[in-house]
């Protein structure tokens, strides 16, 4: 029997490639708010570019002292190959003063697995300023004369006046407290009643950096004076 079998060496061609990794693009380092009101929020975006092989999975969280002021959503993402992925920032803030934070990502990219962007806003103490240091009168008449006090508030949250008082009867404002966007106009009278010079302070109590401002008050009843035509008879 000729059963003999020959030994013989295959050789199976194979080919593949290598699969590539993930790489991040971003759009920016840190992300600034600005002012931002009591109450109010304000939004901005960090956009993920993946210019690599394989997709890119990052996660997302806000650290640092000033954390609960802001938020990310969505606090992960998946991203195809030559696709962008947007995360986006709030801010929120809770209280007067700057606030300072971060933004940690963590990526399956080589390089940035984690970072962090920076996120920063402000929301400004109100503040009160006057266009006249002082409100003088002048020399008046015994009855009744007024002066117009200008104030104005330059931050983004409101001003309030929570009261408005002078130290004398003979000195009164127009309104005894208020909320101030912009600005106010007040109407300040004085109201003497006999000859004499008359000193008094405008007060207003409220929640700018100056809590109780002092806007000093004058004014003058003078006696009234003889002319003669002729210097003798």
């Amino acid at each position: 029997n000729n059963t003999s079998a020959n030994n013989q060496v295959v050789t199976v061609a194979l080919s593949g490639a290598v699969k590539g990794l993930p790489q991040i693009k971003i759009s920016t380092s840190s992300v600034a708010f600005g002012s931002v009101a009591l109450t109010q929020t304000k939004s901005d975006s960090i956009i993920f570019t993946n210019i690599g092989d394989d997709i890119l999975n990052i996660t997302a969280k806000v650290t640092g002292g000033d954390s609960s002021n802001f938020t990310i959503a969505p606090s992960a993402s998946n991203i195809a190959v030559a696709q962008s992925g947007v995360f986006n920032v709030k801010f929120s803030p809770t209280s007067f003063g700057s606030k300072t934070s971060a933004i940690s990502f963590t990526a399956n990219d080589t390089v940035y697995r984690v970072f962090s962007v920076n996120v920063s806003g402000a929301s400004p103490l109100p503040t009160l300023a006057t266009n006249i240091p002082s409100v003088s009168f002048g020399n008046v008449g015994i009855g009744i004369a007024t002066q117009k006090l200008k104030i104005t508030n330059s931050s983004v949250n409101q001003l309030i006046i929570d009261s408005i008082y002078t130290g004398t009867s003979r000195f009164a404002a127009s309104v005894k407290s208020a909320n101030v966007k912009d600005s106010l106009i007040i109407d300040v009278t004085f109201k003497p009643d006999s000859i004499r010079g008359y000193v008094d302070t405008l007060y207003l109590r409220n929640n700018s950096a100056t809590s109780l401002v002092k806007i000093p008050m004058n004014g003058n009843v003078p006696y009234p004076t003889l002319l003669v035509s002729v210097p003798s008879i």
